[in-house]
């Protein structure tokens, strides 16, 4: 027989979980948006190659300025970049520790799956 204590912690652990799953199905969501874009992709590739201006952006994905700040609007509100004003420039770069997060918590999660956590462990041995 179950207890009223047993059923309670169950139910306090199914909402934890549902909470903790919802909260990452939503920067699952952010992180799809910023590179669903072959152009935001293409930016968040030279952004990993350190802080860059708009300027710099444009001449580097051949984009015009309106178009690249339009995308850098959308990556930051993903989460997904940062800006850091230096004077009169205004420096963008990824968010490494944000970005880095959602994609370990995705992959604990996938891991928790058997048959995914094997088929990524055979991918990255492939890989390597």
């Amino acid at each position: 027989m179950v207890d009223g204590y047993s059923v309670l912690t169950v139910l306090l652990y199914k909402n934890i979980l549902i909470y903790y799953m919802s909260d990452l199905c939503e920067e699952i969501r952010k992180l799809g948006k910023g590179i669903g874009s072959e152009n935001r992709y293409r930016i968040l590739v030279e952004l990993f190659k350190g802080p860059r201006t708009v300027g710099i952006i444009v001449q580097k994905v051949q984009l015009s300025q309106p178009a690249v700040s339009q995308h850098l609007e959308t990556l930051n509100s993903c989460g997904l970049i940062e800006r850091q004003k230096k004077g009169q420039r205004v420096y963008y770069s990824v968010n490494v520790k944000h970005t880095l997060g959602v994609l370990r918590h995705l992959i604990e999660t996938l891991n928790r799956c058997p048959q995914t956590s094997a088929k990524i462990k055979n991918e990255l041995q492939k890989r390597h």
